[in-house]
């Protein structure tokens, strides 16, 4: 459900929105009447290996720069998909986001042996998991999200887009930064860096951050706040630079902990209008999350005669404890069905999952320079990482006398799986440009990917676990669990996946200001091994269900794309009409015999169009916008003869999701500057689950928006701002789910409010 308070300050925004757009072409109009009038922002980017103007790059994507993302007050990637076309963000649990571009996003993400549909890349690092790409959006050069399959030029193959940033690196001058903030729910942010020249030829940076908040609800059954903060970070840099051969150095270190994400009751039939708080759970459980990520990269860069020689070399580590409920509240029992007139005596979940990765990667590449017809990037790039993870859950009734579903006696202890993924990876790859004319150009580009992939499961009983979190509770019979052990098994196997993702794109220049391009790139997720299934028991192919491989998954996109300026670089605009075609598709489903298992159960069809761009109506007064529309639909999806998907919409897929955002700056006598900014977005109903059930799991459109108010002193020194985010209030999930006969929710934050205080010294 989604509700919204409007208040007469939603009310003012809207009419100082609608007011922005309705005046923007009078205001560019004249606009171009004056002289000497400042144009919009230039943002440079990295997409295709080269620095590049974003107006000249063929494809579609959403690009901020440092300026953009302080001004919005963008603080985590979450933040970026609500300004981003076509962009959604979920989670699946606590610590683990769930990015989905188009429609495309990764089907239980947590599985070890299961590659991300959406990567991130960091300073051109591979981020392999997704509980590592959740970090604060401080010290940053530019964030980039490239919608569609980027087959060719990054490191990893990517099947439904990818996410780059590129932090600042550090400069010879003595730079400072510091910001402090408090909040609502007891905010408190730190975030600073310092910065200089140690020799003629080596700079340095140090950038720490902390960020710690009060929970937004918590548990009635055990008193836990939950979704609180508790995080940290800190990196450093080392750059050099001898006029011939340059080195960034990067090392960074992060730790959240916290006491895990809101879930909370929303009912199933009779149910559905319940009477608990969004914010509230009553499971008992003590939850907790505790993440540690560090890594460690070297860049080194050397110019030659005909280009450049790059290498990137990267460790990283990562490990993730949690322990949560997925019930949010004790259920009433009677035979297996809801009824809401009893609480005898509750029943509830643990899942307690921990794993750690350690990724190494290498790559080397040459960058043409680009003074001839012919300009062309080629490489290699080496991955070898180890996955390990180990899942336990269990389904309990706490109580003196359990009362099962269905009734029957106490069985075996909860079923944990421990499972160990090595992927070991190699691609080559090569990626050019050709100039017909002086306004036509072609690219071509290629690449083959090679992995072999080992794994290995133990599954067994754990007799102990349960009693540390819940003592005096009784297991449910093996037969009623959630995600039933059939035996206790140990499996091991290993395979080889290769994929050949080309690309081909045809782009027309007419002007200095307008690029037209046509881009058909194919996509490439390896395959890999479950991690979690019930049993090993044989398949009709002979082998154990644990050590049936699932295949490769790849997509085909078609996009027809635009990107322009206009009235002397006061109005952009860029759009793209795109068919992205996958077959293949890995999905976790539930499986007959009981549990999930990951399967390749799909082909799907995404479609549609993105449209954002700026523009600049007065020397200060700046329009953003955004809009994307999206039909991603399953093309065949039978699980069996009872259950054919095929049709339905995609997870995670708005139909249209807009956004809009006013930015004045008025200059004072004393030549100090006030900043007013405002955001509106909306974004249409979307479902959670892969089969929503009687629209429970579907969350309707919802508006959200955001103001904020800075003064910034006039050298510049000092910015205090006050912010509010969803200052309406606006009631929305983000997540949805069915567990145990109800639907649970993830609420999304409420309304928040805070101030900040900016010292810069330069």
């Amino acid at each position: 459900m989604t509700h919204t308070r409007t208040s007469f300050l939603a009310q003012s925004i809207n009419m100082v929105l609608f007011a922005s757009a309705l005046g923007a072409s009078t205001h560019l109009v004249a606009a171009e009447e004056e002289q000497e009038r400042k144009g919009i922002e230039v943002i440079n980017i990295t997409a295709q290996k080269r620095v590049e103007n974003l107006q000249e790059v063929p494809m579609s994507m959403t690009a901020f720069s440092a300026e953009a993302i302080e001004k919005n007050q963008l603080t985590d990637i979450g933040d970026i998909a609500a300004v981003t076309p076509n962009f959604s963000f979920s989670t699946t649990g606590s610590g683990r986001p769930e990015f989905t571009i188009r429609g495309i996003g990764t089907s239980g993400v947590v599985r070890a042996g299961l590659d991300n549909a959406v990567n991130t890349f960091v300073d051109d690092v591979y981020i392999s998991r997704s509980s590592s790409s959740i970090f604060e959006l401080f010290d940053l050069e530019s964030i980039s999200v490239l919608r569609g399959p980027q087959g060719t030029l990054f490191g990893k193959n990517v099947v439904g887009g990818a996410i780059s940033i590129n932090t600042k690196k550090p400069t010879e001058d003595l730079e400072m930064k510091i910001k402090g903030g408090v909040g609502s729910e007891g905010l408190r942010t730190v975030q600073a860096y310092i910065n200089g020249g140690l020799t003629d030829e080596l700079a340095g940076k140090l950038t720490v951050s902390t960020n710690q908040r009060d929970g937004l609800g918590y548990d009635t059954a055990s008193g836990q706040e939950l979704a609180d903060r508790d995080s940290k970070s800190v990196r450093g840099q080392l750059y050099f630079d001898n006029g011939d051969f340059t080195t960034l150095f990067t090392a960074d270190y992060s730790r959240d902990k916290n006491n895990g994400q809101i879930i909370s009751e929303r009912g199933l039939g009779s149910l559905a209008a319940t009477d608990n708080d969004r914010f509230t759970s009553s499971h008992g459980i003590p939850q907790s999350v505790d993440s540690k990520i560090y890594g460690f990269s070297l860049k080194a860069e050397t110019e030659i005669d005909s280009g450049l020689i790059t290498s990137v070399s990267a460790i990283r580590k990562n490990s993730l404890a949690t322990v949560e409920s997925f019930t949010a509240e004790q259920l009433n029992v009677d035979n297996g069905n809801r009824t809401g007139t009893q609480k005898i005596p509750g029943l509830a979940d643990i899942f307690d999952n921990s794993e750690s990765s350690t990724q190494i990667t290498q790559e080397f590449r040459f960058t043409s320079n680009t003074d001839t017809d012919l300009a062309w990037v080629s490489g290699v790039f080496f991955i070898k990482e180890e996955i390990n993870r180990i899942e336990c859950e269990e389904v309990y009734v706490n109580g003196t006398q359990p009362v099962f579903i269905g009734g029957g006696a106490a069985g075996k202890s909860r079923p944990c799986w421990d499972n160990t993924n090595d992927t070991t990876g190699l691609a080559f790859f090569w990626d050019g440009s050709y100039d017909l004319t002086d306004s036509v150009k072609i690219r071509v580009g290629a690449r083959y990917t090679q992995e072999e992939k080992e794994n290995y499961i133990e599954a067994t009983y754990n007799e102990t676990l349960l009693d540390q979190y819940v003592p005096g509770a009784e297991n449910l019979p093996d037969a009623q669990l959630t995600f039933p052990l059939s035996e206790a098994y140990t499996a091991k196997a290993n395979k080889s996946f290769s994929g050949f993702t080309p690309r081909f794109v045809i782009e027309w220049t007419p002007s200095d200001d307008l690029l037209t391009y046509f881009n058909v790139s194919k996509g490439f997720k390896s395959g890999g091994f479950d991690g979690k299934v019930n049993s090993n028991n044989l398949t009709a192919e002979g082998i154990g269900k644990a050590e049936r491989p699932f295949d490769e998954e790849t997509a085909i996109n078609y996009e027809l794309g635009l990107k322009s300026q206009w009235f002397d670089d006061r109005l952009r605009v860029n759009t793209a009409l795109f068919q992205s075609n996958f077959d293949d598709m890995q999905r976790l489903i539930i499986v007959p015999a009981g549990g999930l298992a990951v399967v390749n159960a799909a082909s799907a069809t995404s479609k549609g169009l993105e449209l954002d761009g700026v523009a600049l109506l007065t020397d200060d007064w700046e329009l953003n916008f955004g809009y994307g529309f999206l039909r991603a639909t399953f093309d065949e999806f039978v699980i069996n003869a009872n259950d054919d998907r095929s049709g339905q919409v995609l997870p995670n897929a708005p139909k249209h999701k807009f956004n809009l955002g006013s930015t004045y700056t008025h200059t004072l006598e004393n030549d100090g500057t006030v900043t007013f900014y405002a955001s509106y977005g909306f974004t249409a109903s979307q479902h959670f689950n892969r089969a929503p059930i009687a629209n429970l799991e579907t969350q309707g459109a919802y508006n959200v928006y955001n103001a904020n108010i800075s003064y910034t002193t006039p050298d510049e020194n000092w910015k205090f701002t006050l912010w509010g985010k969803n200052i309406t209030d606006t009631e929305y999930s983000n997540k949805l789910g069915q567990f145990i006969e109800s639907t649970k929710e993830n609420p999304a934050d409420p309304a928040t409010y805070g101030i900040s205080v900016t010292y810069n010294y330069f």
